[in-house]
């Protein structure tokens, strides 16, 4: 029990130390909600990091994880209190002054009211996302036949772990990264005990942790009614709420895409005087927990980085590329050379990899029914979503309008590129999957889409203006309008 609580103690330790480390201009965020969500992805995924690394070393595993995790967290602190004094404070979150509401207006009764209707909707989803975890409790197929599986290989046979990654059983995916089976087997040595409420934990906790940083990341950064109109729009989509209950690795992944971008969000609308490059640090660090969650995580961080490139190559601004790169890198890093032993060293290649057999890429690529096939899929499942919900994100766009100059902005520009090159590359890896194409699009394109829809509310959320500024000018009319017909 000492050492479980130890423990955990350690894996607050890493979301609580590492933000007021990297971030040393902005106390970012000074939000303690946003704080608490960055510290969340932090804490569970770093963690499985060590763990795997650990295995690597002399010794007990538990033991030489304990005494590595001690080490690294005092090492953490003393760098911390030995940090030079004197930030300067600069409110990043802060929505503009023009679209928030003013207090004792009617704007303002009215998204406190909205407040509430979203607060109760919450508690309605939560309570069904436990009913769902109470139904299967060790999830659905790939829950527990890939992501815990791993785990349990992980935390059996300490002697024969390099076991799990043969890929004579291809079907469970030895090539997959290990943030989620790493964070389950970790927590599980420190119990001393497979406890079924450690991987339902975990995935209730990212469940709610992607609403919540849709709600209170956009209600800081732009305005509360966008924040209200951000998670009014994930409850929406039900089919992605309760998808988190299923136990498997795409609500930690469209958590870590959507971190990371909100990380460049926050990042891109500071003044240039005062842009904090540890935001950049820290969106690589998560990108790179992406990357570790699952192999579409790779393509998150190419495209990120395709986009930040594309920015540089078109405003010629090579000297802050360049700088924003080394800041990204240094946050990757670490993650990243842990996948570079995992891949390279460690697990076999994947499926889409080995089982290029029979019709050849060429004629694959230039096969237009394969195209046609695949965007028709994309289509039917965003349309599906609510049902019409992407409808209704299109006709609130072009109610409210777009944010002045946002679209334009080399922020809304990159957010949106990322959007879409991740879109692209889903769409070539169905193009050239060796599996059935209507196999494959009909069992696995609804998930790649979860993982996506909560980083296309953002954007969407980002680039468009808020309902208040709608309100403001609606009862603005309704004040001018008596007195133009008199």
């Amino acid at each position: 029990m000492l050492t479980a609580l130890c423990a955990a103690v350690l894996t607050i330790g890493y979301g609580w130390l590492i933000p007021q480390l990297v971030c040393r201009r902005s106390e970012l965020p000074r939000s303690m909600a946003i704080r608490v969500l960055i510290g969340m992805g932090l804490a569970l995924g770093l963690p499985s990091l060590i763990y795997f690394w650990t295995w690597y070393l002399p010794g007990p595993v538990r033991t030489t994880t304990l005494v590595v995790e001690l080490v690294l967290i005092l090492s953490l602190a003393v760098l911390l209190k030995a940090r030079a004094p004197g930030r300067s404070r600069t409110d990043d979150l802060a929505p503009p002054s023009t679209t928030g509401p003013k207090p004792g207006s009617r704007v303002r009764l009215i998204v406190l009211g909205a407040h509430g209707f979203v607060l109760l909707h919450a508690g309605l989803a939560l309570l069904q996302l436990v009913g769902a975890v109470l139904r299967d409790p060790h999830g659905h197929w790939d829950g527990w036949a890939i992501w815990n599986m791993k785990a349990r290989f992980l935390f059996r046979d300490q002697a024969h772990w390099l076991n799990v990654f043969s890929d004579l059983y291809d079907w469970f995916h030895p090539d997959y990264p290990l943030l989620v089976p790493g964070t389950i087997g970790r927590a599980w040595m420190y119990l001393n005990g497979e406890t079924l409420w450690v991987p339902q934990l975990l995935a209730l906790s990212f469940a709610v942790g992607t609403f919540w940083l849709l709600y209170s990341g956009l209600s800081k950064l732009v305005s509360p009614g966008q924040g209200i109109m951000a998670a009014l729009l994930m409850l929406a989509h039900s089919d992605a709420v309760l998808h988190g209950a299923s136990q498997y690795a795409d609500t930690p992944l469209g958590f870590y895409f959507l971190l990371s971008l909100f990380l460049f969000a926050v990042h891109d609308r500071q003044p240039q005087s005062h842009r904090d490059p540890g935001l950049l640090t820290l969106a690589g660090l998560t990108a790179g927990l992406a990357a570790w969650t699952k192999n579409e995580g790779f393509l998150f961080v190419l495209c990120v980085l395709s986009a930040r490139s594309l920015g540089a190559v078109v405003r010629r601004d090579w000297t802050r590329f360049k700088n924003e790169i080394m800041r990204f890198g240094l946050g990757l890093s670490p993650v990243l050379l842990t996948l570079l032993l995992f891949k390279g060293v460690i697990a076999p290649r994947g499926d889409l990899l080995v089982q290029q057999q029979g019709t050849p890429l060429l004629v694959k690529l230039l096969d237009p029914a394969r195209y046609s096939l695949t965007l028709v899929s994309f289509a039917e499942q965003y349309l599906a979503i609510g049902p019409g919900v992407v409808l209704v994100l299109v006709a609130l766009a072009l109610l409210f309008g777009l944010a002045p100059g946002r679209w334009r902005a080399r922020e809304g520009q990159f957010l949106l590129l990322v959007l879409g090159f991740m879109h692209v590359g889903y769409l070539m890896v169905y193009v050239l999957t060796p599996q059935d194409l209507e196999w494959h699009l009909r069992s696995s394109v609804d998930r790649l889409l979860i993982q996506l829809w909560p980083s296309v509310i953002l954007v969407w959320a980002l680039l468009t203006r808020p309902p208040e500024a709608l309100l403001h000018d609606a009862f603005k009319g309704s004040q001018e309008s008596p007195a133009a017909s008199r």
